[in-house]
């Protein structure tokens, strides 16, 4: 089964081709291209239940709307591996950049979603972390008994995908972990959000310099 979904606009072909030479150099095989929402084409409308306290960058429509798409691709994602019946799903932005297999980091104990790739702490344990806010979701795993619940969640406000889960109770109602390192977002410029580099993405050293 395809465990692994990969979001990607139609026509960021060379985001892909990286991506996919990554999971092969992993052997990886078993991922599904998932065609991400393009923000560019959503009305205005569709901000009706945007967070208001977001910062003057944030409150900008065009941003917003991109920023909100990539939410959208993320609910493609997970719902195409709702109806798979996968016992877990692997979203990956194809900006990602793996340096290890994310189900190596499946854990030993109960757990609803994992953050793969920023910097948290309160260690757990073998590097997961109990966290309490996101960053980043460019390398994110999804238990099946949470589908349907983390759609709720991405569902309740009309935005940016981090400050949707940000905003919400997520983190204190369920079992969220996150893992530090391992997964990189390796591109110059943010792909879904089509913001062309103002998101401060991060390859893997410069990444690592920021925290």
């Amino acid at each position: 089964m395809n465990n692994y979904k990969i979001i990607s606009l139609e026509k960021d072909q060379k985001r892909r081709e990286a991506l996919i030479k990554n999971l092969k150099s992993l052997n990886i095989s078993n991922f599904e291209i998932i065609n991400a929402v393009n923000g560019l084409y959503l009305n205005d409308n569709v901000l009706s239940n945007a967070i208001i306290e977001l910062d003057d960058w944030w409150r900008n429509n065009k941003v917003r709307k991109n920023g909100y798409a990539c939410t959208l691709s993320h609910i493609k994602a997970i719902e195409k591996a709702r109806k798979d019946n996968l016992e877990y799903v692997i979203v990956l932005e194809d900006d990602c950049y793996l340096e290890k297999d994310p189900k190596t980091f499946i854990p030993d104990f109960e757990w609803d979603m994992i953050f793969i790739g920023s910097v948290f702490d309160k260690e757990i344990k073998n590097n997961i972390s109990r966290i309490q806010k996101i960053h980043y979701t460019h390398c994110v795993m999804i238990h099946q008994k949470f589908y349907n619940k983390l759609i709720e969640y991405y569902k309740k406000y009309t935005d940016v995908i981090d400050e949707t889960l940000n905003y919400s109770n997520i983190f204190k109602e369920n079992n969220i972990f996150g893992i530090n390192g391992h997964a990189y977002q390796n591109s110059k410029d943010s792909n879904i959000l089509n913001t062309d580099n103002k998101l401060g993405i991060y390859g893997k050293e410069t990444y690592k310099k920021q925290f």
